[in-house]
């Protein structure tokens, strides 16, 4: 369902803003590493001079140890997970594409949230077509849902979202139907409910949907 189109300047800029952001990031966790060792060495001296027996210098010296790992554990884990969303970015934009859905619409139900999942959506494409999306990223605003709306999802190298942008063309559209929450929780116990599976294509007409949903 999605089709792909060149990264936008606004879309290469939000790459390079999250880049820069992870480099002060991994900046700063250098700058804590260093500051947490240099802590334990300080505390572990001071003490070290007001100990007298062996069998306490040692037991200091295993405390320091295990703190300047827990240091070390800490900055290790942080600057992994950071060094993979850069990779990530830095694909992306030699990749130099995106994926996106342009969506024209005149009618839409709305599923209200009941807990924290989200919001979803089934928005009226054609007769016999409807779009499914939905979730946190997809709550209702001053301009969306709207009547005409592209959504752009930019991918990283194991396919995990870098960006999720959305557009709004057209004119702020009122939901047709609105289901609450507490039905809502009722109908995603059904295995048709798209159950956040964005950007899925569903037969049929909004009017239909319990209907559709159900059986």
């Amino acid at each position: 369902m999605l089709e792909q189109r060149p990264l936008s300047s606004k879309e290469i800029k939000l790459l390079n803003t999250d880049l820069k952001y992870i480099l002060k990031n991994r900046s700063g966790q250098l700058r804590f590493l260093i500051g947490w060792v240099l802590l334990c060495i300080i505390i572990g001296t001071f003490f070290y001079f007001k100990l007298n027996s062996t069998q306490e210098h040692y037991l200091l010296f295993g405390c320091a140890f295990i703190y300047i790992l827990i240091g070390v554990w800490v900055f290790l884990e942080q600057s992994i997970r950071l060094i993979k969303k850069q990779k990530s970015i830095n694909f992306a934009l030699s990749r130099g594409t995106t994926n996106y859905i342009r969506v024209t619409t005149s009618r839409y139900i709305e599923f209200s949230e009941y807990e924290d999942e989200g919001v979803d959506y089934l928005f009226q494409l054609n007769d016999n077509e409807m779009l499914s999306i939905g979730g946190q990223d997809f709550y209702p605003t001053k301009k969306f849902p709207n009547t005409d709306f592209e959504i752009v999802v930019c991918y990283g190298i194991k396919n995990e979202i870098l960006l999720l942008e959305r557009y709004n063309y057209g004119e702020k559209l009122r939901p047709t139907i609105k289901v609450n929450g507490k039905e809502k929780w009722a109908l995603m116990e059904s295995p048709n409910y798209p159950h956040e599976e964005n950007f899925k294509i569903i037969p049929g007409n909004i009017e239909d949907y319990y209907r559709i949903l159900t059986s």
